[in-house]
């Protein structure tokens, strides 16, 4: 009948007597009604994510929370993002679509440390130090040096890197690092 606001306000009411007497489920079942009502309540969104997790539904919490951060991501909500990711690969640490999302969501947001933190894979690395080089970071070095040792094929990394050093007239480092 659209009306969100009288229904939110029953179901939370309900929520609160199945909480109040002992019924976490019941309870948790009644928060993932509620984010139902309004998907732009991200609030409630993530509530009811931590509900499933909370009933032991890891599978239906990780779900909602990338779909959460979906939205928060196309709405340009990016560090918001990046925390909702974060929850979530806490609760699914091997998945690698997982990370790499997380990982994308800490560039967009500018969170480099925490980028740093969760550059798992080479790309990572080199995609962090090409970023990093572009807004002119202090941690550009160091993170393209992490980047090279880790690919140490990539001949456009080696250069990158050499020519850091150039710039900082260090030529033996330079040289470590042309072929």
């Amino acid at each position: 009948q659209n009306q969100n606001v009288d229904a939110r306000a029953y179901l939370t009411r309900a929520e609160e007597r199945r909480r109040g007497r002992g019924d976490r489920k019941g309870a948790a079942e009644i928060l993932i009604r509620i984010a139902e009502l309004d998907p732009h309540d991200f609030d409630a969104r993530l509530a009811a994510a931590r509900a499933r997790q909370e009933t032991g539904d890891n599978k239906g919490a990780v779900a909602d929370f990338k779909r959460t951060a979906d939205d928060l991501l196309d709405t340009g909500r990016h560090a918001e993002a990046a925390t909702v990711l974060k929850e979530a690969a806490q609760l699914v640490p091997d998945d690698t679509g997982l990370a790499e999302r997380l990982f994308d969501a800490y560039l967009l947001a500018g969170n480099f440390g925490e980028a740093r933190t969760a550059a798992r894979t080479p790309a990572h690395w080199k995609r962090l130090a090409t970023t990093l080089i572009a807004v002119d970071d202090d941690d550009a070095l160091d993170v393209l040096r992490e980047a090279a040792s880790r690919q140490p094929d990539d001949l456009g990394l080696q250069a990158s890197l050499a020519r850091r050093f150039v710039e900082e007239g260090n030529a033996v480092a330079a040289a470590e690092h042309l072929r």
